[in-house]
């Protein structure tokens, strides 16, 4: 118990904690997104077949999930407890902050459409009902904020992998240039939210959920975890093959420590050891972890 308590104390020194003044604070000297890039440029290394097939694959899915914000805020902001005043933060983020930078995200992966000649219709991922539906009955905990506010910590570190993914093999500077600078707005975004993962850990258990319970909760949504491209039903089975996916799965495999070491850490700032170990035996590319884990993260520099 002596150590868990102290392993959460010495993680929380590395871990960033943002509060909605601090995310408000970068955004507003943050510049429009798509006007740093040249998606012209883009172009012409699509009609040259500088892209590669492989980069290809990961932008069809980069393109569907991010032109798909409208969907995620309606979820965000209508979960069963979002209008609580203590996940005001919470909700305050996803409206004044995360939605925006996220549209500039979607209009970057439009423009990318455009850029490839891709036959891409914007409004096959803002089927609200249908999307809300494929993620709740995938995540039934994530109704609530504690199980959505896990499933975007863990998604929006996928969602840089993602982006990084197509940078690496994209064959054109400027497409790289985009994903890099989309890829760290979105571990950024991981941080916010795992920062709220620690104050509705913390509501919870003050409203009388156990600790075992909140922690169970945590581990529930690690298992049923799904990227969000997949709940968009009629695009996904429109666009997405299984070379796709199974691309992706690899790819993410191959990332599995770079992962653990990054999500590792924020759970256990947000629980101690004690909700490392409940996570333990998760079935999700995010791994297992040991008390030599748990000593690495404790000492790792902020």
């Amino acid at each position: 118990m002596v150590f868990g308590a102290l392993t959460k104390h010495l993680v929380r020194l590395a871990v960033p904690y943002i509060t909605l003044e601090d995310a408000k604070e970068r955004h507003s000297k943050r510049k429009h997104l798509a006007s740093q890039f040249d998606f012209a440029a883009i172009r012409r290394d699509w009609d040259a077949g500088n892209i590669s097939h492989e980069c290809k694959n990961w932008l069809d899915l980069m393109i569907m999930t991010e032109a798909g914000t409208p969907v995620y805020t309606a979820m965000l902001t209508a979960l069963e407890d979002a209008n609580r005043p203590e996940f005001e933060s919470f909700r305050r983020f996803v409206l004044e902050v995360w939605n925006r930078e996220e549209e500039e995200h979607g209009e970057c992966a439009i423009e990318l459409a455009k850029a490839m000649r891709m036959d891409f219709d914007p409004e096959s991922v803002r089927d609200k009902a249908d999307w809300a539906k494929g993620y709740f009955d995938a995540c039934p905990p994530c109704k609530r904020v504690l199980g959505t506010t896990v499933y975007t910590v863990i998604q929006e570190e996928m969602t840089y992998h993602s982006h990084r993914a197509y940078a690496e093999c994209s064959g054109s500077a400027e497409l790289a240039r985009m994903g890099q600078t989309i890829a760290a707005e979105e571990r950024y975004h991981s941080y916010f939210y795992a920062s709220r993962l620690r104050d509705v850990l913390a509501v919870v258990q003050k409203d009388g959920m156990s600790e075992d319970e909140a922690f169970a909760t945590v581990v529930e949504v690690i298992e049923r975890f799904q990227m969000p491209t997949k709940f968009h039903s009629k695009a996904y089975a429109r666009l997405i093959n299984p070379e796709k996916g199974l691309q992706a799965m690899h790819y993410f495999k191959k990332q599995k420590g770079a992962i653990k070491r990054q999500l590792g850490p924020i759970f256990a700032a947000a629980g101690g050891w004690k909700l490392v170990r409940a996570v333990v035996n998760a079935r999700t590319v995010i791994g297992n972890y040991s008390e030599a884990d748990a000593a690495e993260y404790a000492s790792a520099p902020s």
